[in-house]
């Protein structure tokens, strides 16, 4: 290894130069020149992460992977003052590049900001080194928990809808709401069982739609809908108000309707 030459990174295969290589003692650092095999240098100034592994132009390869723990812990995290949520993400980027058991993400559905790792001290070294290091006050807490609401019995409803006040036409549904095993790969399915073209073919994945549509923000408690199973049975069409919006309108308004007749309930997302 030879300073001011350029290496690539065997992970974004991009070359990085090696500006300035030192050999650390305790708090002092010493400036080498070059380093071979078996020595333990740092490079300063290196876009990396860790494991990484940079060859010359004549080695194609790379180190086996560190292991990383799943972590075991997690914690809410935010800047307390708008201003600072600059340097809050570049000191969450910094430390998820260095510490690969540091995780940070967040929850789309709570809006938080949630990191992770191997433990309570482990969390709380990097929460004060953000106080410190980045002078971002911070507000932390345990994450909100995310909770779904499900159907636990079938449920039945005929809803009529009009697509304009003024319109003399309305198009019934009629719809039962089923609940899907715990362990269903999707949380939602949609069964049609219309015959005899009461409602017209290109306006089934309309209704669909507009079932799908109410799956987000659930009628019993505002959480997202999960583990049923919506069956459009019956319904009619009108040879003027009949359109895609009108009868999403109405799908929403069925499904509404049944879904609270199912005897719903809250539960804690798995």
């Amino acid at each position: 290894m030879q300073r001011g030459e350029r290496y690539n990174c065997m992970r974004t295969r991009k070359p990085q130069r090696f500006s300035r290589i030192v050999r650390m003692h305790a708090n002092d650092r010493e400036e080498v020149d070059f380093a071979i095999a078996g020595d333990i240098v740092a490079v300063l100034g290196l876009d990396c992460v860790s494991g990484d592994t940079f060859c010359g132009d004549e080695i194609n390869l790379a180190l086996e992977g560190m292991f990383v723990a799943e972590p075991v812990i997690s914690l809410a995290v935010g800047p307390k003052k708008t201003q600072d949520r600059d340097r809050f993400s570049k000191a969450l980027n910094r430390f998820s590049k260095e510490d690969p058991t540091f995780h940070v993400g967040a929850d789309p559905e709570t809006g938080e900001t949630v990191i992770s790792g191997m433990g309570e001290l482990h969390l709380d070294i990097y929460v004060e080194r953000i106080r410190r290091e980045y002078k971002v006050e911070l507000d932390v807490g345990r994450p909100r928990v995310s909770y779904r609401e499900a159907p636990r019995a079938r449920s039945n409803t005929t809803t009529s809808t009009r697509s304009r006040p003024a319109a003399p036409g309305n198009m019934p549904t009629s719809s039962e709401a089923r609940p899907l095993p715990e362990n269903h790969e999707e949380g939602f399915e949609f069964e049609n069982e219309v015959f005899g073209g009461r409602i017209p073919t290109e306006y089934i994945p309309s209704v669909e739609k507009g079932f799908r549509s109410m799956l987000t923000k659930g009628p019993l408690a505002g959480y997202q809908i999960t583990g049923v199973k919506m069956v459009l049975e019956d319904g009619s069409s009108h040879a003027v108000d009949s359109s895609d919006m009108a009868f999403q309108i109405c799908a929403r308004d069925c499904f509404r309707q049944t879904f609270l007749g199912s005897k719903p309930s809250c539960s804690s997302r798995s």
